[in-house]
């Protein structure tokens, strides 16, 4: 199966990115153009709870998220992941 196979398939079966935003944006309680909202000033993570969906539950590429999040660097896309990955990691180890 071709590359360009696999990711049509999982885009068909798993929720596109709008999708996504949208659970994300209800989960938080935030409008929908908070998480598209890109800001070096504050961590926004509703946004960064997004990419982490699409990355490690919908297998989005990075470089998809990046684009679709309007991301220059997709390399941002992952650091921002790993670090709030492990702040979950961190927080379920207290509970």
């Amino acid at each position: 199966m071709r590359d360009e196979d696999e990711i049509s398939d999982r885009k068909i079966l798993g929720p596109s990115l709008e999708k996504i935003i949208s659970e994300v944006a209800d989960a938080f309680n935030v409008d929908k153009l908070l998480i598209m909202k890109t800001s070096r000033s504050s961590t926004n993570y509703a946004r960064t709870m997004a990419m982490l969906m699409a990355k490690k539950e919908c297998s989005y590429k990075l470089t998809e998220i990046a684009e679709f999040f309007g991301v220059n660097r997709y390399e941002a896309i992952s650091n921002l992941t790993i670090s709030l990955s492990n702040k979950l990691i961190a927080i379920s180890r207290c509970s």
